[in-house]
């Protein structure tokens, strides 16, 4: 099922995600993820204006969909059977935003998901992902247990840019989170 919110109104159900990320997390984690989920919107928000229609893929709770600045929003995510494999069910050209929030390290083709992200992004638009640097791995394992399950690989400064390919240009990169965590802002062409 595919979340939409388009004008102001919601269709489709979020679910409550604290259940599920009680039992993956120590009592630390309980404490500092909510407030990295909050710091990685900001980092995110900076570089989203108005927009008709953004696509959040990995969007779980809805958190960060729901502050988007577009009027269309759509969210897929796993937890409600719409795992990111293959084809996005979206015509060509449909959004202005695809963003993906700490989800580019759990994709097992990065490559093709972006040529998928590509396909559905408008010229010009914006694609922008959140993603940790390796060094972050002892931080993630003390607050989020099996974290070396679930990454399938991290990435750099260099290294997804090229992935990337000639699809996109990067405009933006930073780090965040004592530099742990980095913002990817791709432009297509």
């Amino acid at each position: 099922m595919i979340i939409r919110i388009i004008d102001g109104v919601q269709h489709g159900q979020f679910q409550d995600r604290s259940e599920y990320y009680g039992e993956r997390r120590s009592l630390l984690g309980k404490i500092v993820m909510p407030i990295t989920k909050r710091l990685r919107a900001n980092q995110v928000l900076r570089h989203m204006k108005p927009g008709r229609r953004h696509l959040d893929i990995g969007c779980g709770d809805g958190f960060f969909l729901k502050l988007s600045p577009c009027s269309e929003r759509y969210g897929l995510d796993e937890l409600y059977g719409e795992k990111f494999e293959g084809k996005l069910a979206f015509e060509d050209a449909f959004f202005d935003y695809v963003t993906m929030l700490a989800v580019v390290e759990h994709l097992d083709d990065v490559p093709a998901a972006f040529e998928e992200v590509r396909r559905v992004l408008k010229p010009g638009g914006s694609f922008i992902l959140t993603t940790p640097k390796q060094q972050a791995d002892s931080i993630l394992r003390v607050v989020a247990r099996e974290v070396e399950h679930i990454h399938q690989q991290y990435f750099d400064c260099h290294s997804l840019p090229a992935l990337a390919g000639e699809d996109f240009s990067l405009t933006h990169y930073n780090t965040f989170l004592l530099g742990l965590n980095q913002l990817f802002v791709f432009q297509a062409k």
